[in-house]
């Protein structure tokens, strides 16, 4: 309301100051017929004139200021409580909805440029609109009073150009800018033509006639206007609608009945009627084959589910009369990988508890929960200990699952349920956990869903799950039959287990360390926030369009066009000029001049048709050469992305990229079309007006070149603080939309700790921070744009004034004056039309800037180089070689670093299937990943067939060297081309006729037919695989590659003892006999596979400890003997 009653003061103006140019021009006309005594008498009237423009231009300044600061307020508000009930909307989303839901991060993405959009429109946009409304009825009302005729004669027009604005409006805003403004000028022909026939018969005077025709011509241009302001309006809907408890005691049991659960659009159950009992009398197993719905009941009993039919009862309760607070409160639920937030090790542990952070008490629990999850050797090598702040992308398998298991030791509920929890901590470790677990969760209700029947006890509670049925259940002790390779471990006392490893820490001098002096070298084109780094220039963003376009000649037309639309507005003006001074001259002096009226507007038809024609041609040249520009653009930087190691992603997070390239990419595009075009036009416009101006009328002229310094003065102290501004708007918006999208992809953690309150809390206050820097922006956007109107409006009183002096004074000619006057106004006029380009042009420059960063980024040698793409085997060479190789993962922020191998020495030979073992977080998944290329190594060599791996193409090398990790990854496609992913010709067409014995090798056949679409089945929807049939698809499509070395990372660790022994099976055996130079390279924690490997290498300290097959490191008592002890 205070927003609107401002921007209608505002809008006052407006028809005030036609009121006043009449009435300045009457007198004009009275001083020429002798009426006025004196010419002191005639300056005397119009000083007072001209004073109340000043005036009435300076209240319109404060008005428009205001009111259109309450409009980019209230805009704040706005796209705060859009992206507050986005997020709140996502928070409590199931989970179901959120695994099955296509293209999910994606659609959030479009939905943060949506907001953007709907801001926009609901900000600037429905101020000006309600301004411009206001404006067209007091003009409106005023024509007719000075008028009637005239104003009605106007009007005829005015429908088909408002009708004209609306529908190419509504199509699209940047074409129909110069085609309403055409419209606009076309309403005035009409205008000149009638006003002239009314004083040359002497049916009104000059005043009427220019209060009037003034009134009426910006009735016509405020018609017009609607039209874009409309076509915002309407991209601002489109976006909207794009986006559009019970007391219990702390001893629960859980009954299931006849519980059946299906997924959205499949046909089948995964759950089908499932009954039995959990208590807390003893410890609860699930167990069952990959996909036999073990983990679905585990989701079913955290809430995150919701059933399709039957009953689940907590302590003769239904669920359905649980509130979802209950199971967050009661209910801790711990997957295989936990989520691990970017913050504080302390932080991380202690979501989803009552402890506050900081006090002594609460450090002594955190150092407790460390030493349940044995992570108190992992903590002492931390630079800060629990104070620092953690990536996930440098902590191994087994250090995550630690920190969640000490997560929900700290959460304490009354009912815990791990879903393979355990599933990457090796095999010493992992007993003796469960010894704690067991101790800590006497007489609590704990559900353990796991494939490893070792952990399992003779008086444990079984259920044992096939096919989406329970096969049966009871104790262990009397399912031997059922469960024949069960081997029942005996309970040991705590004195008998052995302490977990911790590994001693040497000091290094950091500066002599090869990562840091790797990461320092590389600093500069590391890491993408802005605040760190200068804005590139204008001039430099366009220089940089040059070199990367290859749409020049299309840029170049388009400049072209707009220059001579550009020239044709001088042309236009004096026109115009020309017209007035015959009205002028004629209501003085009465004679026919109704013929060069009439000549003059057919001149005006013509030029404005040739104009709208050239401004046509112009915009869509540079719209569709900058389209294909920023097509580039984005596939340049991937390129780049692709181009870098591991590192790069710890610092510039996947969504961040994803919304700067998608979304801010449209913002650079803007930036060079508009500020081009406003550049071009603004030199071109102010160095001819001022030329033409000077060469009429140099006196009057100079007058009006005073105001040009000014305004680009103005111009460029409003476009540093909006620059200013608009930077640190953008970085809260980037921030608050990357934080949204971390969060949607933890969800499920996010579920089982009850994090929604606090994250909502935190979301509440980057939305704070993003409104004040909104607020901010606002001020010095609405100043701006209010200050452009005022800086007009002075520099046309001014000229008047000094120009009516000059007639008077019998210096200048009436003829003069009036076409200075219109010269010197458009110019003044086109030089602020700048102003209104700046906030565009300031969120280009952002994007701009770190566009141009990514295209810097150095390409990393063990990314891009190498050419050869072939391979001598030599028997007596090692396939696969280490020598000396240290590495350590670094960050150059805060200069610390963690040395994980040193000097590291190994070799693997052609047919060979070792196994790498070792503690948790000691290195061995960086070797695969070295293997790989996936990162520099400091110092050493790494060698392939006795070559460095460097010297090989990349994109050869890893067709031949494949990896299987722990985390399956697919895109959202079909299963058969998630298989085929990557592969083309004749390869492609191999792979095919492989597919469906690639999948029988590795078990997934049978589950692939049950599919709903079989091989056309979409993936990318985890709700529709369990984590191990990913996990056989994911070794599937690396053997479809036929690579010569394939790579395990924890290949069973999701799998049941059945698909473990068929896929330890397929590794050591049956892919050997296929093609008996094969090399493969396993990192597993699990006895059983570890015992099929011709060879054990034990990864200690940064090194080879021990070297030799299974049997001999056991008899040998040594390292590896103690790790499986």
């Amino acid at each position: 309301m205070v927003g609107s009653i401002l921007i209608t003061l505002s809008a006052i103006a407006s028809p005030m100051q036609t009121i006043v140019y009449g009435k300045i021009f009457d007198k004009l006309a009275q001083f020429l017929s002798g009426d006025y005594s004196s010419v002191e008498l005639f300056l005397h009237d119009l000083r007072v004139l001209i004073g109340a423009m000043m005036g009435i231009a300076g209240g319109r300044l404060i008005f428009a200021w205001l009111g259109i600061t309450v409009w980019l307020i209230v805009g704040e508000n706005t796209q705060m409580n859009a992206r507050k009930s986005l997020f709140e909307s996502l928070l409590h989303k199931d989970v179901e909805w959120l695994g099955t839901k296509e293209n999910l991060i994606g659609s959030i993405t479009l939905f943060f440029r949506c907001i953007e959009e709907i801001r926009s429109g609901i900000s600037e946009n429905l101020g000006l609109f309600v301004q411009t409304i206001a404006s067209v009825c007091c003009l409106f009302v005023i024509a007719m009073i000075s008028l009637w005729s005239l104003t009605l004669i106007i009007c005829c027009s005015i429908p088909l150009s408002a009708a004209s604005s609306w529908v190419f409006g509504s199509l699209t805003a940047k074409y129909a800018t110069r085609e309403n403004m055409q419209n606009a000028r076309a309403s005035k022909i009409l205008d000149w033509s009638f006003g002239q026939y009314l004083v040359k018969t002497g049916q009104l005077g000059l005043g009427n006639v220019i209060t009037a025709f003034s009134a009426c011509v910006l009735f016509g241009t405020e018609i017009s206007s609607v039209g874009d302001i409309v076509a915002l309006l309407n991209k601002a809907q489109a976006s909207s609608n794009t986006i559009d408890a019970l007391d219990f005691e702390d001893h629960y049991s859980m009954t299931l009945e006849n519980l059946s659960f299906r997924y959205r659009n499949t046909d089948s159950d995964v759950v089908n009627h499932v009954s039995t009992t959990f208590t807390l009398s003893q410890i609860n197993f699930v167990v069952g084959e990959s996909g036999s719905g073990k983990s679905t009941v585990a989701l079913l009993l955290s809430g995150f589910l919701e059933k399709s039919k039957g009953e689940m009862f907590v302590d003769n309760v239904n669920f359905e009369f649980l509130a979802p607070e209950w199971f967050t409160e009661n209910v801790c639920f711990v997957e295989l990988r936990p989520l691990i937030f970017e913050r504080l090790l302390a932080a991380n542990l202690l979501l989803g508890s009552n402890f506050s952070n900081g006090d002594r008490a609460t450090e002594t629990l955190l150092e407790e929960a460390c030493a349940f999850a044995d992570l108190t050797g992992f903590v002492s090598q931390l630079p800060n200990k629990l104070h620092t702040v953690l990536d996930s992308n440098k902590l191994s398998g087994g250090q995550i699952q630690k920190i969640g298991l000490a997560r929900a030791w700290l959460a304490n509920r009354p009912v815990l349920i791990l879903d393979e929890a355990l599933g990457s901590i090796n095999q010493k470790l992992k007993l003796l956990i469960m010894e704690k677990i067991r101790v800590w969760r006497k007489n609590c209700l704990t559900l353990i869903i796991s494939h490893d029947l070792t952990d399992i006890r003779g008086l444990d509670h079984v259920v044992v799950m096939e096919k989406g049925r329970v096969k049966s259940s009871g104790y262990a002790d009397d399912m031997r039959s059922i469960l024949p390779k069960l081997s029942l471990v005996s309970v040991k006392a705590e004195d008998d287990l052995v302490d977990s490893h911790t590994e001693t820490t040497e000091t290094y001098n950091y500066m002599n360390n090869p990562a840091i002096l790797r990461d320092l070298e590389l600093m500069p084109a590391a890491g993408l926030q802005v605040e760190k780094t200068e804005s590139l220039g204008l001039i430099q963003i366009v220089k940089f369009c040059y070199k990367t376009t290859e749409n020049k000649f299309l840029i170049a037309l388009g400049l072209i066009c707009s220059l001579l639309g550009g020239v044709a507005t001088p042309g236009l003006s004096y026109c115009f000029a020309e017209v007035l001074l015959l009205i002028v001259k004629y209501s003085f002096s009465p004679s026919n001049g109704h013929g060069s009226v009439v000549t003059w507007c057919l001149i005006i038809v013509a030029v404005s048709v040739a104009e709208l024609a050239v401004t046509f041609g112009s915009h869509m040249s540079l719209q569709y050469a900058l389209e294909q520009w920023i097509l580039k653009l984005r596939k340049l930087c991937l390129a780049k992305i692709n181009d870098q190691d591991m590192s790069f992603f710890a610092s510039s997070k996947p969504s961040y990229l994803n919304t700067l390239l998608m979304n801010d990419t449209r913002d650079l595009r803007n930036l060079v079309s508009e500020f081009l075009l406003g550049l071009l036009l603004v030199v071109s416009l102010t160095l001819l007006g001022l030329i033409w101006a000077t060469v009429i009328g140099w006196k009057l002229a100079l007058v009006g070149m005073a105001f040009v310094p000014l305004v680009f003065l103005v111009t460029l102290t409003y476009s540093f603080l909006l620059q200013k501004y608009e930077t640190a708007y953008k970085d809260h918006v980037a921030d608050a939309e990357k934080f949204s999208l971390e969060v949607v992809t933890a969800m499920r953690t996010v579920r089982l700790f009850g994090l929604a309150t606090q994250l909502s809390s935190e979301y509440t206050d980057k939305l704070r921070r993003l409104y004040r820097a909104g607020c901010k922006r606002a001020v010095s956007g609405g100043f701006g744009i209010a200050l452009l109107e005022f800086c007009g409006t002075s520099a046309t009183a001014t000229v008047l004034y000094y120009g009516m002096y000059l007639i008077v004074r019998q210096e200048y000619s009436q003829k003069q004056m009036i076409q200075v006057l219109t010269m010197l106004t458009i110019t003044v006029a086109s030089a602020s039309h700048l102003m209104k380009l700046l906030p565009e042009i300031a969120r280009g420059q952002r994007a701009g800037t770190l566009i141009s960063r990514i295209l810097t980024l150095h390409e990393l040698p063990v990314e891009c180089d190498g050419t050869e793409n072939r391979a001598l085997p030599n028997v007596n060479k090692p396939v696969l070689a280490f020598k000396n190789v240290a590495f350590a993962y670094s960050d150059p922020q805060s200069m610390s670093f963690k040395a994980v191998l040193r000097e590291l020495s190994f070799e693997i030979y052609s047919g060979e299937a070792v196994v790498f073992a070792g503690e948790c977080g000691l290195g061995k998944s960086t070797i695969t990943q070295l293997i790989l290329r996936l990162h520099q190594q400091d110092r050493g060599e790494i060698s392939y067939h006795g070559k460095d791996v460097r010297v090989y193409d990349p994109e050869w090398y890893r067709c031949n060297v494949a990896l299987v990790g722990q985390e399956p990854h697919f895109f959202e496609g079909s299963v058969i081309d998630n298989l085929l992913y990557g592969l083309s010709g004749s390869a492609r067409i191999r792979g095919e006729a492989h597919v469906e014995e690639c999948l029988l090798a590795v078990n997934a056949l049978e589950f692939v037919e049950k599919l709903p679409d079989y091989l056309d089945t979409i993936m990318g929807k985890e709700c529709l695989f369990s984590l191990g049939q990913l996990q056989r698809l994911s070794i599937a499509r690396v053997l479809l590659r036929k690579p010569k070395v394939i790579i395990f990372d924890e290949p069973t660790s999701r799998l049941d003892s059945e698909n473990l022994a068929k896929i330890s099976k397929l590794i050591f055996h049956d892919l050997h006999e296929i093609d008996p130079r094969l090399t493969t390279v396993v990192i597993s924690h699990d006895p059983r596979v570890m015992a099929q490997a011709s060879r054990i290498l034990m990864v200690q300290k940064g090194a080879i400890a021990e070297d030799g097959p299974f049997d001999e490191l056991i008899e040998k008592n040594g390292a590896f003997a103690q790790f499986m002890a």
